[in-house]
This record gives C-alpha cells, structure tokens and sequence, in this order.
C-alpha cells in the first residue's frame, strides 16, 4: 500500500505529530491509565469530562512571557458539589458557591443593574444609581 510505520501515530512510542489529526463526531480522546480524562464533540457542543472521581480537578494553566506557569481555572470535581475557580496571577479572585459567587479583591464595573441594596464591609451601601463609574472593595 505504500505505507510505512512513521505515517502513523503509535500508541506504544513517543510520536511527533506533524500534522492535523480529526476526530469525527462522538468519538473520544481519552488520556490516562484508565481513560480518566475525556474529551468529545457531539455535533453542538465540546466536552471535556474528568472519570477520576476521588481526586480529579479539571485545570487549565498557563506561562507568561518569562516562562512562569499560572492557574487561570480550577473545576473543582472532587466534592459533592462541583464548582469553579477563576484566578489571576495564580491568586483566587471567584468562586462559584450554592449561593451565588465569592469575589476576592474589588469590583469594577461601568452599569450594573440590581434590586438588592449592595452593602460594603464598613457597612456602606449603594443602589439605585445608574450611568456613574461605581468601584466596590470587599475582603
């Protein structure tokens, strides 16, 4: 067939991929011993699922310009209520609770639409106002 064994990407050797791969609809890129990680398209939307229930967290990082690796998302699957983590600079800034969202650090927002009344730590609070530039700091 004209075909040798370099055309192909083996799964018993470090391979270098020096083109494009496509995976057809519903089919699965499973990485780990086990297929813990998954990842699928089924037509409309993108997957990506974690099979290691005990301990599987979902991250994605990422380096900036000197080469130092950052987190930028944690999907925390590890509990009995998944939830989110969004960092900047490897520092926790939101998390997803039952309740809503925990911010860390401030607020900056040019509208914002609410019918509850927003209360700083101070005790502080500010609604009904709309159009003004409106800066919010809670730790």
């Amino acid at each position: 067939d004209g075909l040798n064994s370099s055309a192909f990407i083996r799964s018993n050797a470090t391979d270098t991929v020096s083109a494009h791969t496509e995976w057809q609809d519903n089919y699965e890129i499973r990485l780990g011993n086990g297929a813990d990680f998954r990842m699928d398209f089924d037509g409309a939307d993108t997957i990506f699922r974690n099979y290691a229930h005990a301990d599987g967290d979902i991250l994605f990082q990422g380096e900036n310009t000197s080469g130092v690796n950052h987190n930028l998302l944690t999907m925390k699957t590890d509990l009995d209520r998944p939830y989110v983590i969004l960092y900047e600079d490897s520092t926790e800034r939101l998390r997803t609770t039952s309740s809503g969202i925990d911010v860390s650090g401030e607020i900056t927002t040019d509208g914002m639409t609410t019918s509850a009344v927003i209360k700083a730590p101070d005790g502080s609070a500010s609604g009904g106002r709309r159009g003004r530039r409106r800066r919010f700091a809670f730790r």
